[in-house]
């Protein structure tokens, strides 16, 4: 049996690492425990990553888009210029992620 929680908490630190690669200061969301539930940044939110240029916020999935209802909540998220808003999916065997810009 695969472990979930484990399989996207290392897909959260692939991309944290992707992203200061590309010259970002990420702050990710703390990780959940046997007992307590990860809790995202600001509800939605799995990674945000700040430059100078702009701000990027992530939310990070395996194998799944994330449902309607969540695309929903992430696109109505009010943001100030210059923050983008992307899904990361990884997919089991497939190194690149599929992204999708909000």
């Amino acid at each position: 049996m695969i472990n979930r929680r484990a399989k996207g908490r290392r897909n959260e630190l692939r991309v944290k690492k992707i992203m200061e690669m590309m010259g970002y200061a990420v702050e990710m969301s703390r990780p959940g425990t046997k007992w307590l539930k990860q809790v995202d940044l600001y509800g939605l939110w799995d990674l945000i990553g700040f430059r100078m240029e702009d701000v990027l916020c992530v939310h990070v999935k395996t194998n799944q888009w994330p449902s309607v209802a969540d695309c929903v909540k992430m696109k109505l998220w009010r943001f100030p210029p210059g923050v983008r808003r992307e899904i990361w999916r990884f997919r089991d065997g497939v190194i690149q992620p599929d992204i999708r810009i909000l």
